[in-house]
């Protein structure tokens, strides 16, 4: 399936990869950019596979880190999943956007 990576998912990639690099470096940085990778391509393939948390609005959530996760809609119709959020989970709750 096609993946589709929301704007919102795009800004929360940018802010955890520049948290990333300022703190731990580009080694961590480019650890976490290949995880993301490889992880997308898992939920591509298998994407009921991941831990459904919405019934009613069909979104999954796969936990990419033990500080990230990534939430996302799968529409079988279109064949396509789109990544909703990359959440760093040391944030609260509240701001996040689905």
């Amino acid at each position: 399936m096609k993946i589709i990576w929301t704007d919102e998912s795009l800004k929360n990639i940018e802010a955890i990869v520049n948290y990333l690099d300022k703190e731990w470096g580009e080694k961590v940085t480019n650890e976490f950019l290949v995880k993301l990778r490889e992880r997308s391509i898992l939920i591509s393939k298998f994407p009921a596979a991941f831990t459904l948390i919405d019934k009613d609005e069909q979104i999954r959530s796969s936990v990419l880190t033990k500080q990230t996760t990534i939430f996302f809609r799968v529409d079988y119709e279109a064949r396509e999943i789109k990544i909703l959020s990359v959440f760093d989970t040391r944030q609260d709750p509240d701001k996040l956007k689905l």
